[in-house]
């Protein structure tokens, strides 16, 4: 099999995080909004409430940062490439290409696939050991979220000979 060139693209539409985000942050405004005209009325009945609903929004604000960085959301977004090659197996956004990812072929364990509608799959590629990855941090595997073709792309790690593992 030629891996010159084997290229596949996460699919996933990945705004879950940022959704969540932009709810966290429209219900922040009001509260502190809210917060501010009770404390220069001096009603100590609203200022508190409101006081009290601005930090539970801040906590659910943070957790949902918390979330998103060190979960699976994580890899649940619209702008990665992931390439194939003889020398292993690389990441990079679309953005900012010069900056990637490589792991080796001997610092992957194993990968395993889980079918999706339409014939896409979540592909989750496990490292031997904690791998820093950059902005996603240091991990022990990486999703590949909504992948086309998965055949090609396992027929690809089996030629590297990178075996499946369960889930």
């Amino acid at each position: 099999m030629d891996l010159n060139a084997t290229l596949w693209n996460s699919r996933s539409g990945g705004h879950k995080k940022l959704v969540l985000l932009v709810i966290c942050l429209a219900m922040l405004v009001p509260s502190l909004v809210i917060l501010l005209v009770g404390t220069l009325n001096e009603r100590k009945s609203i200022m508190l409430v409101m006081a009290i609903i601005t930090v539970v929004v801040l906590l659910i604000t943070l957790a949902v940062l918390a979330v998103g960085k060190f979960t699976r959301l994580k890899w649940n977004v619209s702008n990665l490439i992931f390439v194939i090659d003889k020398s292993g197996f690389y990441f990079t956004g679309t953005v900012n290409q010069d900056s990637y990812f490589l792991a080796e072929w001997s610092e992957i364990a194993g990968y395993s696939s889980v079918g999706n509608k339409n014939g896409k799959a979540t592909v989750t590629v496990y490292f031997t050991g904690p791998t820093n990855c950059g902005s996603f941090g240091t991990v022990g595997f990486l999703d590949m979220v909504n992948i086309s073709e998965p055949d090609k792309l396992t027929a690809a790690f089996k030629a590297c000979g990178v075996n499946e593992m369960g889930r």
